[in-house]
Formats: C-alpha cells, structure tokens, sequence
C-alpha cells in the first residue's frame, strides 16, 4: 500500500512538472494584468510571468503511469526521448542514468551508445535479458528498470 501511494505520488508530481507523456496542451490560467516583476491572477496576486497549469490527474490516469530507471554497467551512455522526438546524445555531458515517469500510452526510443574501447553488449529489462540491439523501442506497461551492457574491447 505505501510502494502504490508513494508510486501516485511521484508520477503526479512529475507530471505535474514536466507533463511527459501528454499529448494535449495543459489548461492556462488567465492573468488579468502585468506588473513590472510578473502579473496578477484574478485575485491579485502576483505570479510568476509562466502560465500556470492544472497538475490535476484522476485515479484512473495514475494507474497507467510507471517509474523508468535506465543506467548504464560499463563505459558508454544512453540516450532517450519520445517516439515523436529526436533521439540525441549529449557529447559534452554523457548521461549515465534517466529517470522517467511515464504513461502507458507514450512510446520511448532508448539507445546505447559506447565509449571510445568499448562495445554495447546487451540491454538487461528489470534484470533479464532483453535486447542485443543498442537501439529500443518501448511502450512500458509496468516500473521499470532497463541497463545498458558496455564492455571493454
């Protein structure tokens, strides 16, 4: 019971940060007016110069979201976006670990991309072998804990 309240309890805050895995636009609230720092809702208050958005989700939509740990065993880094979007690497900052709360709905790209002497072996899914290609596509459908194989040549 804690692991499924925490687990609400992180999508909903992600979501409500990021809105990954929406495909609608988020509701605005309308600002009536400016001031010199930000604007004033309709109470008055002042507000940051952003749109606030509606973090609201229903039950039903937090059964379908899943916490995705992707990282990296070995020398190499990985690489993940939305089916929609470009997939890019970061050359300057490699990335060694993603963490995602995603919806059942958004489909991933996840690649794995070597260090200079070394080669990607696998992908282990929740500590199973899942895949030799470096480069997968997933619709997640549970938590979810993907690691990049990389071993020296």
């Amino acid at each position: 019971m804690k692991k499924t309240i925490c687990m609400l309890l992180v999508c909903l805050l992600t979501f409500s940060i990021l809105f990954v895995g929406c495909k609608k636009d988020p509701p605005v609230t309308p600002t009536t007016e400016s001031t010199e720092n930000g604007a004033q809702d309709p109470a008055g208050n002042v507000t940051e110069d952003q749109p606030k958005t509606d973090p609201t989700l229903s039950e039903e939509d937090l059964k379908k979201c899943f916490a995705v740990v992707i990282t990296v065993e070995g020398r190499g880094q990985i690489a993940s976006s939305e089916i929609s979007k470009k997939l890019v690497f970061d050359v300057e900052n490699p990335t060694e670990e993603i963490r995602l709360n995603v919806f059942d709905t958004a489909r991933y790209t996840i690649a794995a991309k070597p260090y200079e002497g070394a080669k990607f072996v696998k992908w282990l899914k929740n500590g199973e072998d899942y895949s030799t290609d470096s480069a997968i596509t997933m619709q997640f459908t549970e938590d979810t804990r993907l690691i990049a194989v990389f071993e020296d040549e």
